[in-house]
């Protein structure tokens, strides 16, 4: 397996994650596309990276390291779940809130969806948000909050780095949609609706 040290894929980062935006002054629109095309492309990218960082060092450290089986179940388990939760939001709520802002823009009214109101999407998007969440506090935990051991190779290294950097990108990615977007979203509904 050739060592993904020196692959570009390692080379993927988020700098988003340090971001001053002023996020709040932004529309649904606007937001949404930049949720996808930074946070969730962003996903997308770094689960296959992690998940072959992962694959080579269980391969190389899992005999003496116990908790790396661990860590790459947990993280095939919460990269399944990731990759179901943005096609969900890609889908089904994105879309819909994107409809209700240019239905803002147009002054034009917007029927009540099939599941109601943005609400119940916006729910179980939050729902799996904390559970997501939960996992990658016991992902922390498993790894002693993503700190590599004395033996660890630079490939072990980087594996914790990336688990990091995907926390802390899951961290701002929940706090746009939940804080943000889903309030925004709502109220936007109600708005719409009530016309």
């Amino acid at each position: 397996m050739p060592n993904l040290i020196n692959s570009s894929a390692v080379e993927i980062t988020n700098e988003n994650v340090l971001s001053t935006h002023n996020y709040n002054n932004w529309n649904c629109d606007y937001l949404t596309d930049y949720i996808i095309q930074t946070h969730h492309e962003y996903v997308k990218n770094a689960i296959l990276q992690i998940k072959a960082l992962t694959s080579e060092v269980v391969d190389s450290y899992g005999a003496t390291h116990s908790e790396l089986a661990i860590i790459q179940s947990l993280f095939k388990q919460i990269s399944n779940e990731m990759l179901l939760h943005l096609k969900k939001e890609e889908l089904v709520l994105f879309p819909y809130i994107k409809k209700l802002n240019q239905a803002k823009s147009d002054l034009t009214h917007v029927d009540r969806p099939g599941f109601g109101s943005v609400k119940v999407p916006a729910r179980v998007m939050e729902t799996e948000h904390e559970t997501a969440g939960i996992m990658m506090q016991r992902l922390s935990k498993l790894s002693s909050n993503y700190t590599p051991p004395r033996d660890a190779s630079d490939t072990f290294r980087v594996l914790y780095e990336k688990l990091k950097e995907f926390d802390d990108d899951l961290h701002v990615h929940v706090h746009l949609e939940n804080d943000i977007l889903h309030p925004k979203a709502i109220a936007l509904e109600e708005l719409i609706l009530a016309s």
